[in-house]
């Protein structure tokens, strides 16, 4: 990944290439059968401390992405104030701090860190609140 300089990728170009390689990690698990099961769950216990640890490895702040972006990735529209749920698959992705909200209808800077993986539908109660696109 090109992450530096003038050719650093956006906020949405770097979730969709996680996701992209979430998706290929899952593919090869679910496709060779000759993997033994405990290769099986190293491979996807391992995958997001491998991921972080590519050269160049970069976090996603949610709050600059777009309603299309947002929408392209999985966040799911809480209300009509604009939050969008951000997806599970993102949370270990996401930059230390953001303004966002919750589902309680409060808008804040929100810590990565204080965080539950708790989620609905493949979404956490946490979200940013997007604004059409321009």
């Amino acid at each position: 990944m090109v992450m530096s300089g003038d050719n650093k990728m956006t906020d949405y170009q770097l979730a969709k290439e996680y996701l992209k390689r979430i998706a290929l990690k899952f593919a090869e698990v679910e496709t060779y059968k000759n993997w033994s099961n405990e290769f099986v769950v190293s491979e996807i216990r391992e995958f997001t401390d491998n991921l972080k640890s590519t050269d160049g490895y970069l976090k996603v702040d949610p709050s600059k992405l777009s309603l299309d972006e947002a929408v392209s990735l999985g966040f799911q529209k809480w209300d009509d104030k604009g939050l969008m749920l951000i997806p599970l698959w993102l949370l270990p992705h996401l930059v230390d701090e953001f303004k966002g909200g919750c589902i309680s209808g409060d808008e804040y800077l929100i810590k990565t860190s204080s965080i539950d993986n708790d989620h609905r539908f493949g979404c956490l109660s946490y979200g940013v609140f997007v604004k059409d696109n321009d």
